[in-house]
């Protein structure tokens, strides 16, 4: 399954009163993106689709985590926050704004790669370690598989800069107090790792900082680019990587709301 990310309200994305960037682009062109729900076979897609005057063919067919919403949003936004033991709140309107792009896993992986050989550049590509009394030489591990990487295992056990990427938040929201990083139930009862807003933005400007060093100009163009071949280095796939997070981030900042890792 590719990955996307969704900044907007929690009411909205749960309802799936949302489109990905690839279903706004196949609406734009006239060839629909048709999503798989829950306990859906293809065969109930295709009927689906049909029923709903898709005739013209399907650009893709894309699995949907969106599960039927079993309990109130505000409920769940109020239990929520209690666990945590805060006493704030955010606004989750239904038909707020929302701002949707696809780093894919390529894109996602390279932005924690590069976060990983940040905080332990002694296991970064090219550096020479000992395994079992031999010296190696770490070699370079493609984007799509971060989660291979030494440098990312060793890093997630004690980030100093980067807890929010390398702990793997698939939630952050728009709070100011409680842990930076907390187990929670989504509505639909998944438990998941969630963080701040606040600080993934900032750890996402410290890591462009002290490494890409883009511009805003540098990073709109890497967006715009779309997404590099898949396989490609670090290096090549870490600019569009890095765009897309810092582009969904800051919206999700700007209008307090959420930000959604979609798979």
């Amino acid at each position: 399954m590719g990955l996307d990310i969704y900044a907007g309200p929690v009411s909205r994305y749960v309802a799936g009163d949302w489109q990905t960037i690839i279903q706004q682009a196949g609406d734009a062109s006239g060839i629909p993106v048709v999503s798989i729900r829950p306990g859906e076979s293809i065969g109930d897609v295709l009927s689906r689709a049909l029923a709903e005057g898709v005739q013209d063919g399907v650009r893709e067919v894309r699995l949907s985590d969106v599960r039927p919403v079993t309990r109130p949003i505000a409920e769940w936004k109020a239990d929520l926050i209690r666990s945590l033991g805060l006493n704030e709140d955010w606004q989750d309107a239904a038909d707020g704004p929302f701002y949707t792009d696809k780093p894919g896993w390529d894109g996602y992986g390279a932005v924690l790669l590069l976060s990983a050989y940040d905080e332990k550049p002694s296991l970064a590509p090219g550096a020479r370690v000992k395994r079992l009394f031999r010296p190696l030489t770490v070699p370079a591990v493609a984007p799509g598989q971060f989660a291979d990487a030494e440098a990312v295992k060793a890093a997630a056990q004690s980030p100093l800069r980067y807890p929010t990427l390398l702990r793997g938040a698939e939630w952050c929201l728009p709070l100011a107090g409680g842990p930076a990083l907390f187990t929670a139930a989504t509505p639909s009862g998944k438990q998941i790792t969630m963080g701040h807003l606040a600080c993934l933005v900032a750890e996402l400007d410290v890591l462009n900082q002290r490494t890409l060093r883009l511009s805003p100009d540098d990073m709109e163009a890497a967006r715009q680019a779309g997404p590099p071949e898949s396989g490609l280095s670090v290096e090549n796939t870490a600019p569009f990587g890095l765009s897309v997070l810092t582009a969904t981030a800051e919206f999700a900042a700007m209008n307090k709301v959420a930000w959604i890792m979609d798979y």
